[in-house]
């Protein structure tokens, strides 16, 4: 394997960081013991910028290349998500079906809403008189909730280490 630059990072497919590496978890290390590691990354990952800084935590995240947009060592996203049906799913309405015709009994399994012909005695239709007229919306009270919902993309699990010493990275 070829000498790493200081600061590099790479996949291992065994589960602990070589020698003269760490395991990309945000572990705090001292300036002291790792001034080149800390004169290239400084506290862009975190950390006091006097005694010590942060490695880079890429538990449970998904990398993306730093832009405008995503600022280099910000974390984003979540693993779930709590919905809220005011501001994250669209306005929305559900129509309550019924028939028009006079219903034919009062038990509901089975049937579809119907047309009241004598108060109180027949108020369903059989199923397969096709709805054709549209409840109040009113009729219809809402249904869900706010629990979260696994938020994660189909992954697979590999070990990121950062190189804490070899070459010096000079700019092109």
């Amino acid at each position: 394997m070829a000498e790493p630059f200081i600061g590099e990072i790479r996949l291992f497919s065994f589960n602990f960081a070589p020698q003269y590496w760490s395991t990309c978890d945000g572990q705090t290390l001292s300036i002291n013991q790792n001034n080149a590691l800390f004169s290239l990354i400084g506290t862009t990952y975190g950390g006091n910028g006097t005694t010590n800084f942060m490695l880079p935590d890429f538990r449970g995240r998904t990398l993306l290349h730093a832009n405008a947009t995503y600022l280099e060592g910000k974390p984003g996203g979540a693993e779930s998500v709590a919905l809220s049906a005011t501001s994250q799913l669209p306005a929305h309405t559900h129509a309550l079906m019924a028939n028009s015709l006079a219903g034919g009994t009062n038990v509901p399994q089975g049937d579809v809403l119907a047309a009241v012909a004598d108060a109180g005695k027949t108020t369903y239709a059989p199923a397969k008189a096709a709805p054709a007229a549209t409840m109040a919306a009113g009729a219809l009270s809402p249904a869900g909730g706010s629990a979260g919902h696994n938020n994660m993309q189909p992954s697979l699990t590999i070990n990121f280490c950062i190189a804490l010493t070899g070459l010096w990275p000079s700019r092109s």
